[in-house]
Parts: C-alpha cells; sequence; structure tokens
C-alpha cells in the first residue's frame, strides 16, 4: 500500500504546474499535461481540434487528454489554462482565459535618464515565478541615497525591486479570477510612481534636510508665524520600537534615543532616527539602566495532547495578546502554515496597548520584520 501511495504522489508530480509548461515550451522541451501512469486511453485529439488560442497566448500545446495556452514569459493566465478532452469526445471547456500581466511601465521607464537623475534600473524575470521585476538604484558614482515611495534608503547602491504579482480574488474579483499589479515591500505601486524615484547626493544630503515643522497661515487664529503641531515624523520609521527606548518623565513615559544601538535594531532605521538628518534629534538620551522585562511564560500544549501534532501545539506567545492580528501583517501561507511577520508601522486599526504587548522593549513577538522576508 505504501509503495503504491509513494508511486502516485510521484507520477501526480509529472504533471507540469504553468510555470512549468513555460519554461519546457520556450526551452523545447517536452510538456506533461496528463499523469503518463494514468490507464486511460484517451487522447485530445479524440474531441477533434485544440481549442483556440486565447488572447496574448504564445501558443497552445497538446499532450495526453489535455490541452494548455502557454502565455508568453511575464504573462499568466487569468482563470483557465487547461483543457481536457472528455470520455464522451467533447472539450470539457470551450476556450481558455486570456493571458494577463502587470500595466506596462514602459513609458515612465523610458524618461528615466541616468545622467541626470542618478537612478538607475534592470528589469529582470523571477526565475520560480516567471513575472517581471523592475529594481531601481543609484547609478552614479556622488549618490548616496534612494528615495522610492517616500521612503528613504541610505545604501542608494543596494537594488529595490518592484514586483509583478498576480493573485486569485483581488480588486472585487471571483475567488476563480486573477489579476497582475505592481507591488512594493508589499504596498500598492503604480506606473506613475516612477517619476518620484529620487538619488540623492552626498552634497545634497549635507546642504538640505527638510524642515520637520508646518507653520500656519498668518491670521489663522491670531498669531503670525507660529507653528501647528504635526505628529513626530519618528513615528513611521521602521522598527521604531527596537531602534528606541522608554523615559520616565515625571509621571508619564517619553521614547528616548538609547546609548548605542541595539542588534536587533535595524541599521536603516537607526539613520533615519539618529543619522545625519535624523528625525529623532530631539529625543532625550535614555538612561543607562535598561528596563527589566518580565520572565516571559514558556507556551505549553493542552495536557494529554501529542506535540507532534499540529492541532496540540504550544500557542506562540504573541498570539495571547488582544488584536494581535490587527497589528501583525500577513506574509503567506504554505499549506497549512500560515506566516506572519512585524510591519514596519503601527496598523491604523491597531491599538497601541497591543503594539507595545507584541513590538515594544518587552514585546513577547518573536516574528521577524516584514522587510527581512522580502
Amino acid at each position: 500500500m505504501k509503495l503504491s501511495i509513494a508511486i502516485l504522489a510521484t507520477t501526480a508530480s509529472a504533471r507540469m504546474k504553468e510555470t512549468e509548461v513555460q519554461d519546457a515550451y520556450f526551452a523545447g522541451e517536452e510538456i506533461v499535461l496528463s499523469n503518463p501512469a494514468a490507464r486511460s486511453i484517451k487522447q485530445w485529439h479524440d474531441c477533434g481540434e485544440a481549442p483556440p488560442l486565447p488572447e496574448n497566448a504564445r501558443a497552445v500545446e497538446c499532450s495526453g487528454d489535455k490541452c494548455a495556452a502557454v502565455c508568453p514569459i511575464g504573462w499568466r493566465s487569468q482563470a483557465r489554462w487547461t483543457i481536457k478532452c472528455k470520455a464522451d469526445n467533447t472539450w470539457a471547456h470551450s476556450k481558455f482565459s486570456p493571458c494577463i500581466t502587470c500595466p506596462s511601465m514602459r513609458d515612465e521607464l523610458d524618461k528615466v535618464v541616468e545622467a541626470e537623475s542618478g537612478v538607475a534600473y534592470q528589469e529582470i524575470m523571477h526565475k520560480k515565478q516567471n513575472l517581471p521585476w523592475t529594481q531601481f538604484f543609484c547609478g552614479t558614482a556622488d549618490a548616496k541615497s534612494l528615495l522610492i515611495k517616500n521612503r528613504l534608503f541610505k545604501k542608494g547602491k543596494n537594488k529595490r525591486s518592484v514586483k509583478c504579482i498576480c493573485k486569485n480574488g483581488r480588486n472585487g474579483d471571483p475567488a476563480w479570477k486573477k489579476s497582475c499589479d505592481w507591488e512594493f515591500q508589499g504596498k500598492p505601486w503604480s506606473p506613475s510612481d516612477v517619476n518620484d524615484v529620487q538619488c540623492k547626493t552626498r552634497t545634497n544630503d549635507k546642504k538640505k534636510c527638510p524642515d520637520r515643522m508646518r507653520r500656519s497661515p498668518v491670521g489663522d487664529d491670531g498669531w503670525s508665524g507660529g507653528y501647528e503641531v504635526v505628529e513626530p515624523e519618528y513615528l513611521s520609521v521602521p522598527a521604531l520600537m527596537k531602534c528606541t527606548g522608554e523615559k520616565e518623565m515625571d509621571g508619564w513615559f517619553a521614547f528616548c534615543k538609547p546609548t548605542e544601538k541595539s542588534a536587533d535594531c535595524p541599521k536603516d532605521s537607526w539613520d533615519q532616527l539618529y543619522g545625519e538628518c535624523g528625525v529623532a534629534d530631539l529625543l532625550p538620551i535614555c538612561d543607562k539602566k535598561k528596563k527589566k522585562c518580565p520572565e516571559q511564560v514558556k507556551p505549553t500544549s493542552p495536557p494529554g495532547c501529542n506535540p507532534m501534532m499540529s492541532h496540540c501545539k504550544p500557542t506562540p506567545p504573541h498570539e495571547l495578546v488582544p488584536h494581535w492580528k490587527k497589528c501583525a501583517q500577513f506574509f503567506g501561507a504554505f499549506g497549512a502554515f500560515q506566516v506572519w511577520c512585524e510591519p514596519a508601522e503601527i496598523p491604523e486599526d491597531c491599538p497601541v496597548d497591543s503594539w507595545l504587548q507584541l513590538f515594544g522593549e518587552c514585546g513577547v513577538s518573536k516574528l521577524d520584520l516584514c522587510s527581512d522576508l522580502e
């Protein structure tokens, strides 16, 4: 019995996925669409001519009792990409779904002139997903940092990827329908965002630091030249809680600057807070004595449970925090296993108390930063 199950699993895995069919077609290799060990002698041509070529597709390839639409590299089928010849010699469906991809950024990319702006880019194809990525970086020698989607990356030479992501059931579509959109670090990206990518030179960085106060219009409240209160910029810096401390200020607590960078504080975040033009330069210095955190209770499995069974595994500490899903970010699923991570900023619907319990100085979360999983 075990042997037959193993054989069945091996033969089932021989049937190709959509991206594998693409790779095989463009490499001139054999395409396998049906289980080669199946007893059925049904062949696709028993149903007559293959279904017609769908919109934007490169070819229709047939093998065994199926035919498949082959989309160009960088494209995906919107839904149905295989059609089977049934026992009564008729096709299960009359046509394939069209091939789709992300909106073109060609016009915007053609306007990027490295010699003038310092911005460079390269277009690559993700090996496993067969979908396009556009990577931006600073190509000139004097460029120090890269500004993209209102985020400043100090290491401008490092490539930052804008990814074409194709998912089912987005934008109000039904679950079976796929759509493709650009994303940058998990957030939506439109072709017009290309126009805002900038490289900042060392000279410019030293001379120009942004004004972090907004003047109130004259006559607004009878005052002239005053300042209105705005939310401090440091609250939006990624991994803020890992790069700051807490200082008691006569009955209330304030953020403070640690005397040295902790191991879990990302360098980019530290530089955004305390580097040249840092947004947290006015924070007080933390006391040298570090806050004592209570000892965390190790999670245990329910009595009588086998820890090898998935439903008996101990509950992670972060899942015991109220509203933890409103504060963490869902990264992806691998079968029944879900991956969550720590977002760069506090989500709007995340209670502050829950955020501090998860990611504060004594936070219980062991989740990775979402930016580290990209």
